[in-house]
């Protein structure tokens, strides 16, 4: 500790400056060297050379001296012209200027247009329930065409008290004007429950599907104590791979002609006899000796039932194929299955 006090105080600037890139560690002062010109360089460089050893009280002095003339520097400034000045420095006055320039504020976006779009039946149900002098300034905001379709689908006994409403009518307030258009789109852009409890049937015969014949119909079982028809309505949603025997036979050849020999074979690996005839029938004949003649390969190797996952896999995939043609309408189930 007696050395602590053995050096002077620093007092050349240059001096003071070598020892404070020494003493802030090799990271920090890398960054700022690389700041500095050549012949700054040059200088630290040979100062470094007659630097006493750097102890804990040199260190500390330089620190505390650094600290006071840091202090007197930001003591009289004021704190927005000073963070100005940095940013106008470090940015560049242009880049800095964007920082302190509000965004334009986005008018709203008329909604009027995609109410046009629709159909003028659409437009007259979703009105109808309305007020004549709101229906009035609602087609008051359509263009001529589209307010006489929406007028005449309107009641008969309605539509002269709504053109006298046109007669009379005043400026009308923006604000109630985004009112009834606001009311006006959201009626027209409503989810349809009807359509939303189709697209609910079809998720949950999907989840279903995944299940297993067995499954699925314990669930069916379950719900149809509640609701009898949405139970129905899912079960004819409801496709394994078994089911193709309610395809009528075009419909096979059609399903079976977008399958993958690959993807039959495996489907076919363990299936029973009705179903493997039924499906071979509906190939093609090339594609039919194929399959053939894998699955009688299969036959004779005694871990055949190793691919048992690839084969529920590759059924869950012929169903799902066949679901999404009987829903295109590109194949029919009989009408009579037997």
């Amino acid at each position: 500790m007696a050395n602590d006090h053995v050096h002077p105080p620093i007092a050349d600037a240059t001096l003071k400056a070598t020892a404070l890139l020494i003493a802030m560690g090799r990271p920090l002062a890398q960054r700022l060297v690389a700041k500095l010109n050549e012949e700054e360089l040059r200088l630290i460089s040979r100062t470094a050379k007659t630097l006493p050893l750097m102890n804990r009280a040199v260190v500390a002095a330089l620190v505390e001296e650094f600290a006071g003339s840091f202090i007197d520097q930001i003591a009289n400034t004021t704190p927005d012209v000073e963070i100005d000045a940095i940013l106008n420095e470090g940015l560049g006055a242009e880049a800095a200027g964007r920082l302190f320039t509000p965004p334009k504020a986005e008018m709203p976006q008329s909604m009027w247009p995609q109410i046009f779009n629709t159909e003028p039946v659409r437009i007259a149900a979703a009105i109808s329930e309305e007020t004549n002098p709101v229906v009035a300034a609602a087609l008051s905001q359509m263009p001529p065409p589209i307010a006489s379709q929406v007028l005449a689908l309107m009641e008969p006994a309605r539509r002269g008290h709504i053109a006298r409403c046109l007669l009379d009518m005043k400026a009308q307030s923006p604000l109630a004007l985004k009112v009834i258009e606001t009311e006006l789109y959201s009626k027209l852009n409503a989810v349809d429950p009807g359509k939303l409890a189709g697209e609910n049937r079809k998720k949950l015969a999907a989840l279903l599907n995944g299940l297993g014949r067995e499954g699925a119909y314990d669930v069916l079982q379950s719900l149809s104590s509640d609701d009898p028809a949405g139970a129905s309505a899912i079960e004819a949603l409801l496709f394994d791979f078994d089911d193709v025997s309610k395809l009528n036979p075009p419909s096979r050849v059609t399903l079976f002609d977008s399958i993958n020999p690959e993807q039959i074979i495996l489907a076919l690996s363990g299936a029973n006899s009705n179903i493997t005839e039924m499906v071979l029938s509906a190939l093609g004949a090339r594609a039919r000796r194929m399959v053939e003649a894998e699955l009688n390969a299969k036959a004779h190797v005694a871990d055949a039932h190793v691919a048992d996952d690839k084969s529920i896999a590759a059924r869950r995939a012929i169903a799902d194929a066949a679901l999404t043609l009987l829903e295109s309408g590109r194949i029919q189930l009989q009408q009579n299955p037997g």
